[in-house]
């Protein structure tokens, strides 16, 4: 313990030391609620010079070794990120003001991309979405506009890039460690009213985890038609194929109270227990050698601005599209395929109108918008004739879900230093059975209204401080849905499944002491009414998923963050972020485990520095900490279900980067991840890998 508590110390005090405050990168001045905004840019340093100004807190970043979009979050305060792996990982890996990737909300462009989630499905797969053609990334912290729907933790919004004036082209290329292979395209431009952007790419990588490896690629297209009476009409696609293996279990039990816990079966790979195949039990969803998913996510968007004299109004229609074949091949004779199995994971799809009008000192914002969330059927190709009483059956998609929401929002300047956000939303919501005539599903439906209000009060130039209130509402997933529909809970009908209704407030102070320093405090407290939680019961000789809602949750906590530049060729920053959670009224609790959340570390700090040489050579050092993170880790002993209150301990770990230009066309980076080597896990159970390297090149004309 004596332990923890110096890491902790040291680097808060590395943190705040060098800092001598805590603050928030390029803060300039405040947005109404509280956005952050990164900037992806390839010359951090002019970009920097051009963000001042900016409404928003803006942090640059170059993306160097980022794989994805979740890669430059990783050191952003109120950010968890819990990965099986360093590249390819399929779960929701990031976590926002401690809520998952169901509650909140994701966006490309202002339209949402978080996926139905079923049958293996994450809600929101960051291998998705490669940075080829990212220009900035939006996040709002807590469901603080009423713009948003469906969400507690807030909002993350991708912006992808615009053709410019002048043709721009880059090839960049990066190989690493475990055989990392990267290629990436991009090309844009302007012919007359028309302006595009194309970006390809392919990413490559062996398993650090037994039969992990990772194969991907990636295009995109974005189209923009600029009428001579200045509408806008955009077309884009983006699509994602992924080829990645399934961790195979290296345990020699799964029973972390055996010594055979921690005794490998294949000892040419780390210690780490495995994943299933969805939807099926061993020996067909077991993953053995070569075992594959192969998913291909494709994103489709048309949208039409137009500008009034007081403003604007926009109409947006849009569609997910993805598909996962799933192979599995023999124990005994890894060339024999035993199943292969094709499920359309999500077939959601939508449409938005807004209007955005200034009228004196008001900015009023309102709008509509609808989605259905849906899948596509389950098709056995092929099954072992000796196993296919093992397998689960061909099925149509059995559930679907129509969720819609209207909202008005009026930005009120009152005087010179006062400014209030009015917003109300109504959001509604309704599951039902879909084509599969084998599944009845047990019908849900709801609607609520949410307030939200904010007053910032500008004291002076530099500094800003805001208070808000806010009512946010998530309906339930369709796994939850489902799981709650045809699960445990199926022997309760009366008990019914309902939308998580939270409240929240928040108050904090932005201020730029100097044009060197800024900084950035905020305290935050939440709670949940009928927070949604999963269980597993043993019933008979099976293990069923229990779906249910407990009396609430709670999270509070504090951040502080922001940035120092002691020269100018020298910056530095800093954030820490301090969170706790409890949840109540867990009827189904028998065993009293733990009133926390899973994975929800007290304490988290990061801390780098960036340094320009002379010769125009960018090196950047950063160290992150988390502290000791708890679950519930559930695995089958003697048949059964069993729980055990697991420990993550706490980690440090330092990253180093150098890039320079060696002219104007040509750069080269290095990188170090991990340069110290520490063993840690972000998920119980799966070790992360210790020293990682690599170099790229990227040349652009």
């Amino acid at each position: 313990m004596h332990t923890k508590k110096k890491v902790l110390t040291c680097t808060l005090v590395l943190g705040f030391g060098i800092c001598g405050v805590f603050s928030l990168a390029q803060a300039e001045e405040i947005a109404s609620f509280d956005l952050e905004q990164i900037i992806v840019t390839a010359d951090a340093e002019k970009q920097a010079e051009k963000s001042e100004g900016s409404i928003v807190s803006t942090k640059i970043v170059k993306p160097g070794k980022a794989m994805n979009v979740s890669d430059l979050l990783t050191d952003l305060v109120g950010v968890d990120i819990v990965r099986r792996a360093v590249v390819g990982d399929n779960q929701d890996t990031v976590k926002l003001r401690g809520f998952d990737g169901s509650r909140f909300l994701v966006l490309i462009d202002g339209r949402p991309v978080n996926s139905a989630g079923v049958v293996g499905g994450c809600y929101v797969d960051w291998g998705t979405f490669p940075l080829d053609n990212v220009d900035k990334i939006e996040v709002i912290r807590g469901p603080k506009s009423a713009v948003y729907g469906n969400t507690l933790g807030g909002v993350i919004n991708i912006i992808t890039k615009q053709g410019g004036l002048e043709p721009y082209t880059s090839l960049q290329t990066m190989w690493g460690s475990k055989n990392l292979e990267r290629y990436q395209f991009e090309h844009s431009g302007k012919q007359g009213n028309l302006s595009y952007v194309i970006t390809a790419g392919k990413d490559k990588r062996d398993a650090y985890l037994c039969n992990n490896y990772f194969d991907s690629e990636n295009y995109s297209l974005k189209t923009t038609y600029s009428f001579p009476t200045k509408e806008e009409l955009t077309v884009g696609i983006q699509s994602t194929k992924t080829k990645r293996g399934y961790i195979m279990n290296n345990r020699q039990s799964q029973d972390p109270d055996s010594p055979l816990y921690y005794e490998p079966i294949d000892p040419a790979y780390p210690l780490a227990d495995g994943e299933s195949i969805p939807l099926g039990g061993p020996p067909v969803c077991s993953p053995n050698s070569r075992a594959y998913a192969d998913k291909t996510k494709t994103y489709y968007d048309i949208s039409y601005r137009q500008p009034t004299r007081d403003g604007f109004w926009k109409l947006q229609w849009f569609k997910n599209n993805e598909d996962r074949k799933d192979y599995n091949y023999s124990a005994a004779d890894s060339n024999k395929l035993i199943f292969n199995r094709k499920t359309g994971t999500d077939r959601s799809q939508g449409w938005s109108v807004q209007q955005v009008k200034n009228i004196g000192t008001h900015k009023l914002t309102y709008g509509w918008e609808h989605r259905d969330i849906g899948y596509g059927d389950i098709i056995n190709n092929y099954i072992d004739p000796a196993l296919v009483a093992y397998a689960y059956p061909n099925e149509l998609s059995s559930e679907k879900m129509d969720v819609e929401g209207a909202y008005l929002q009026d930005e009120y300047r009152a005087n010179p230093k006062l400014t209030y956000l009015f917003g109300l939303r109504y959001d509604k919501y309704e599951g039902r059975s879909d084509r599969d005539p084998n599944v009845k599903m047990r019908p849900i439906d709801g609607s609520a209204f949410s307030p939200k209000f904010e007053a910032s009060y500008q004291f002076d130039s530099q500094t800003v401080g805001y208070l808000s209130v806010n009512r946010g509402y998530r309906v339930p997933t369709l796994p939850e849905f489902y799981w709650w529909s045809e699960g445990y809970m199926k022997n309760y009908p009366d008990i019914k499944l309902k939308a998580e209704d939270g409240r929240f407030y928040e108050i904090g102070l932005k201020k730029k002491v100097s044009n060197k320093t800024n900084y950035r405090i905020s305290g935050y407290y939440s709670e949940i009414g009928d927070y949604i939680y999963n269980n597993f019961k043993s019933a008979g000789s099976t293990n069923q998923y229990m779906i249910y809602n407990i009396d609430k949750a709670k999270i509070w906590g504090f951040e502080a963050d922001g940035e120092h530049k002691l020269r100018d060729n020298l910056s530095v920053f800093a954030n820490y972020t301090y969170q706790k959670t409890k949840k109540q009224g867990d009827r189904y609790d028998t065993l009293h485990l733990s009133d926390e959340l899973d994975y929800h570390p007290r304490d988290k700090v990061n801390v780098g520095f960036r340094y320009t040489t002379a010769n125009n050579t960018q090196i950047a050092i950063s160290a992150r900490y988390v502290g000791e993170q708890k679950s519930i880790y559930r695995y089958t002993k003697n048949g059964s279900v069993a729980n055990k209150l697991v420990s993550l301990p706490d980690y440090t770990t330092v990253n180093a980067s150098a890039s320079r230009m060696l002219n104007k066309n040509t750069e080269i980076s290095l990188f170090i991840d991990n340069i110290f080597n520490k063993g840690y896990s972000e998920t119980f159970g799966y070790p992360m890998e210790g020293r990682t390297y690599g170099i790229s090149c990227k040349y652009q004309f």
